[in-house]
């Protein structure tokens, strides 16, 4: 009786695994035939080469050894680039930052 049981349970088992198998590869095959149809639409923009990347990066700020200074400083450079204003550094949050660490 319990053999009986036992049998079907394994049965169903094997069948209900067959079912995730073949969904699992329906699924594959969907993914890689959706991925198939993609791209073409746009070429992607060509990426600069060493010597733009280096003359663009010739006025980068020097490190001091400073953490927060490195930082405003590296944060500022890339704020003038994107034609922003620099920002100052205010003594009062200095101050909280160091009472906080």
């Amino acid at each position: 009786m319990v053999y009986q049981r036992l049998k079907k349970r394994l049965a169903c088992v094997r069948v209900c695994s067959c079912h995730y198998v073949w969904l699992a590869r329906g699924l594959l095959l969907f993914l890689l035939g959706g991925l198939s149809a993609c791209g073409g639409e746009s070429p992607t923009p060509a990426l600069p080469d060493a010597t733009q990347l280096s003359a663009q990066q010739n006025a980068a700020p020097r490190f001091t050894g400073d953490v927060a200074l490195d930082g405003l400083n590296w944060l500022n450079f890339r704020r003038q680039q994107a034609g922003l204003s620099p920002l100052s550094r205010q003594p009062a949050l200095d101050k909280a930052a160091t009472a906080h660490a």
